[in-house]
């Protein structure tokens, strides 16, 4: 099993653990899922760097060495890191740009979001944005704490 398996293993039982408590155990509602799943995605991240930097495999290897801040900061590496980095930004972008086009022009019910052909938008990517849409139309319906239970 790869790195991210294991923290995948670690990590979701806390997704749980936080979704659980944020919804039905305080007064957020809904609101308390996505404060749940960016804690989660924070502690995805600080697992997955504790795991390379005390990997053995790495360690054996020698292919981290270690976080250098003078590299990281050097002009070079960011327009680098920036040049792989744009394509990726763009899709995102036109992704939301979608979804709040998809989600503007739509009726105001739960279910309609899904009535729009999106398979024929080209920078439709996937079921990331479809979650939002089922959220956001639940929370324009109403109470998200009352469409939670």
């Amino acid at each position: 099993m790869d790195a991210s398996t294991y923290v995948l293993i670690l990590v979701t039982p806390i997704n749980i653990a936080l979704n659980v408590y944020f919804v039905h155990h305080t007064d957020l509602g809904l609101y308390g899922s996505p404060i749940a799943l960016a804690c989660t995605f924070s502690f995805a991240f600080f697992f997955l760097i504790l795991y390379t930097a005390y990997s053995p495999t790495h360690t054996r290897n020698q292919t981290w060495g270690g976080l250098q801040l003078r590299t990281v900061l050097d002009a070079r590496s960011c327009i680098a890191f920036l040049n792989l980095a744009f394509p990726g930004i763009l899709m995102f972008g036109s992704e939301w740009c979608v979804l709040a086009f998809v989600t503007a022009v739509t009726p105001h019910n739960a279910l309609s979001p899904h009535s729009f052909p999106l398979p024929l938008l080209p920078t439709y990517s996937g079921d990331i944005g479809t979650h939002a849409i089922v959220i956001r139309s639940l929370l324009r319906s109403g109470s998200p704490s009352k469409s939670s239970r």
